[in-house]
């Protein structure tokens, strides 16, 4: 045993150095890291601790996307329209933090012209609900006025008609006054449609005697105010948009005369409108927001490009995300202000392809002929807009106001 203690005490000291060593090359390469995030966070440690103490005063704990839990149906429902996880439980903890139905925040970020994409989805779904929260969305509807009564009974006039104006709606119309009532059919139906699936999610409640909770909810809040809890929604040109983090506002791209041509001359709309719920042969809803519009009324006729650009898919595609099917050409180009622009054209002829993926297009180029393939109940074109970064472009716009 005596011989074996100094092979021990050699061992540790050699394990103590090794440890030490390993310490100072830690601190050496963290401190750097931990002082940038310090300096990121510490001007916001007070500010965050007065913010929790006011919502647990008054009650008023701002649900956070962590305490939403989702169900399996809500889960396959998120996958199926692209959602992630994330994303819906953000939505659902952005509505509830300003008591608006959790549908109507989800139908609103599907359905609005959001410019490139935003900094973080809970974020957005805060500032949606705040909107709609500050233009009366909760108020209750305004009395009809009482008709003054005529001393002579039968002088006293009749009540004229009155119908009130529902808050709700007028706060959703506020928030994107040049939708018209188009805007307000699509996100109310989208919210209908979701609203059954929503709310088989769960909002954990908050255990107020539990520091780990408290911890838990400090912690959380910090993360929000350090990457722009308070960032405010803007309208540009009607439209609903999110400030960048340098403050810069960037429109939505107008329409602009002479850019596109149309990809199937002399027809109309013949199937599915842009945002229309579709249904299925037995009248079940399938999909609450119908990408790009059906083109009709010609037949079989030629589609061609509606701008230049680079062919990026011509090939046969099952109906996905990006619900269109059948054979499929895609497009991408650059928008006059810089945008990237993409358009999708769906249900061509069998045999009658003429691009292939690579090729360069200018506008009026034929692509195909217009047919039936796919899921398809009769000959059209499903024609989609699409703006942003991505590689079929990050969001579709009613295609209409753009064609010529």
């Amino acid at each position: 045993m005596d011989r074996l203690r100094p092979a021990a005490y050699g061992c540790t000291i050699v394990v103590l150095l090794v440890s030490v060593c390993c310490m100072a090359l830690v601190l050496t390469q963290a401190t750097p890291t931990l002082d940038a995030w310090w300096e990121e966070i510490s001007p916001h440690l007070a500010q965050t601790a007065e913010e929790e103490l006011v919502y647990f005063a008054w009650n008023d704990y701002p649900y956070l996307p962590g305490d939403v839990i989702l169900s399996e149906e809500l889960k396959a429902m998120a996958s199926a329209y692209g959602f992630e996880e994330y994303d819906i439980q953000a939505l659902i903890a952005g509505a509830a933090r300003y008591d608006i139905r959790w549908g109507d925040v989800l139908a609103i970020q599907m359905n609005a012209r959001w410019e490139g994409g935003f900094v973080n989805m809970f974020i957005l779904s805060l500032s949606i609900a705040k909107f709609l929260d500050e233009h009366g969305y909760n108020d209750e509807p305004p009395p009809c006025p009482t008709p003054t009564v005529s001393e002579t009974p039968a002088e006293t006039p009749e009540p004229p008609g009155c119908v009130t104006v529902d808050p709700r709606l007028q706060a959703i119309m506020d928030l994107n006054p040049a939708g018209g009532a188009e805007w307000l059919s699509r996100v109310l139906a989208t919210s209908a449609a979701w609203e059954g699936p929503l709310h088989t999610a769960e909002i954990l409640p908050i255990d107020l005697e539990d520091p780990f909770d408290l911890v838990t909810v400090y912690t959380e809040l910090l993360a929000y105010q350090t990457i722009g809890y308070r960032s405010e929604l803007v309208l540009v040109n009607g439209q609903p948009v999110i400030l960048s983090g340098s403050g810069e506002v960037i429109p939505y791209p107008l329409p602009i005369s002479g850019f596109f041509a149309h990809p199937l001359p002399g027809s109309r709309r013949t199937g599915y409108c842009f945002g229309c719920p579709v249904y299925n042969d037995a009248g079940v809803l399938i999909r609450a927001h119908h990408p790009g519009v059906d083109l009709g009324g010609t037949g079989e006729a030629p589609v061609y490009a509606a701008h230049s650009g680079e062919v990026i898919y011509a090939a046969w595609m099952n109906s996905g995300t990006l619900w269109i099917s059948g054979i499929v050409v895609a497009i991408r180009g650059t928008y006059p202000d810089g945008t990237q622009v993409c358009t999708l054209y769906g249900h061509g002829k069998t045999g009658t392809l003429r691009v292939s993926r690579g090729d360069s297009v200018e506008a009026g180029d034929q692509l195909m002929n217009a047919d039936s393939t796919g899921f398809s109940s009769g000959t059209h074109l499903h024609f989609d807009l699409r703006f942003g970064e991505g590689e079929f472009c990050a969001v579709s716009v009613d295609p209409m106001p753009f064609l010529p």
